[in-house]
């Protein structure tokens, strides 16, 4: 939802969807560290992190880009396995399935580590 508000935003200029946008960085910031400190699913930090720089982007608002860093340093602890060598879909298994999102994942890691949104995939997840 944020990411068609952020749309509509765009497509519009209309203050009411800016605001959405600014609520959806709130709602995302009031619940991290997400589950209480336990971590989430590959696919929910991807799709926050996507938002978030896109969001800060298309707003201009450099606050956002700083919760981005924020949560992918967070998604990277809590998914990231050094015993392992490799990152898991979601915490508390030594496994990575695809359908937990890792490739949303790393598609908004680079979003934000390079500033280049996925091109051909149909993303604005």
């Amino acid at each position: 939802l944020g990411e068609a508000c952020l749309t509509l935003h765009e497509q519009t200029g209309a203050a009411r969807f800016r605001e959405a946008v600014e609520r959806w960085a709130g709602c995302i910031a009031q619940r991290t560290p997400a589950n209480d400190g336990a971590g989430a699913y590959a696919d929910q930090y991807g799709r926050c992190i996507h938002f978030l720089c896109r969001a800060a982007e298309t707003l201009n608002e450099p606050r956002w880009k700083e919760q981005a860093q924020a949560l992918a340093e967070e998604a990277v602890t809590h998914l990231y396995s050094p015993r392992a060598g490799m990152f898991r879909s979601h915490p508390g298994e030594e496994r990575c399935d695809a359908v937990d999102g890792i490739g949303i994942l790393f598609l908004a890691l680079i979003y934000l580590e390079t500033g280049d949104a996925p091109d051909g995939l149909g993303f604005h997840f």
